[in-house]
């Protein structure tokens, strides 16, 4: 039996799953690969190769009909032009995330596109309806990314911000398959972001980015990773740090 709720139909997908914008792993092969299989791919940004990102969105029309969308993710966007940019692309759905959602939301909505804003908290979550994104992504502590410096489990964030706001919710954080999709629409989502489940196909790559990481540290280049925050664990779904960490998270 097909899905149909309201992400299904504001992102045109049949499936209501959403792959998650990893850094240099979220190109055109991986997201055309799950727009195909009827899911939403994204292209990420949080690379900051704009140029190269711009190439992968160019090359997601040759690889896919289907609908895509891109992530903006702005502690790592300096272009002032990303947004006409995705436009003249033809992209109808962006995340915006890694900052306030009052930056980005008005004009990609004048232009007509769907706009999910990418939350930690509720506080986060109001702020974006507020903005007046179309919807949310409720990231808890188990995903990747900018979060909470206080880690927030999904189990907890989903319902608290479901039961409190009215848009429609992808659930992010510790989605990995029928059961745990299940559970989330239990507690209030209408989709999933997956991430690290994503890293296993093949059209990841992830043998290749490895690979670059450890040419980029034997080139002198410093490769950042992710540091424990405190309270938190150390597993490795930590979110970066330093200053840029931490205004992305006063932003949000």
């Amino acid at each position: 039996m097909p899905f149909r709720n309201r992400v299904t139909e504001l992102l045109g997908v049949e499936i209501p799953i959403v792959q998650a914008p990893m850094g240099w792993i979220a190109r055109a092969r991986l997201a055309s690969a799950v727009s195909n299989a009827g899911a939403l791919g994204i292209i990420e940004t949080s690379s900051g190769e704009l140029d190269a990102v711009k190439d992968e969105i160019r090359k997601m029309r040759d690889l896919t009909d289907k609908p895509f969308g891109v992530n903006i993710a702005q502690a790592f966007v300096r272009d002032p032009g990303i947004v006409d940019f995705v436009v003249a692309q033809g992209v109808k759905f962006v995340t915006t995330s890694a900052g306030s959602p009052t930056k980005y939301t008005k004009p990609l909505k004048e232009a007509g596109l769907t706009v999910f804003h990418v939350v930690p908290s509720l506080a986060g979550a109001r702020k974006a309806v507020d903005a007046g994104v179309d919807g949310l992504v409720v990231e808890g502590g188990e995903g990747g990314g900018f979060k909470n410096p206080r880690d927030v489990a999904t189990m907890v964030l989903l319902p608290l911000v479901a039961s409190k706001l009215g848009v429609p919710i992808i659930a992010a954080g510790g989605m990995l398959d029928g059961p745990t999709m299940a559970a989330a629409f239990a507690l209030g989502a209408e989709g999933i972001q997956m991430g690290t489940r994503m890293v296993s196909a093949r059209v990841a790559r992830p043998r290749e980015l490895e690979a670059r990481r450890r040419r980029r540290r034997r080139d002198g280049h410093r490769v950042p990773e992710p540091p424990p925050r405190p309270g938190a664990s150390r597993a490795p779904h930590e979110a970066l740090g330093g200053a840029r960490a931490r205004r992305a998270r006063r932003d949000e």
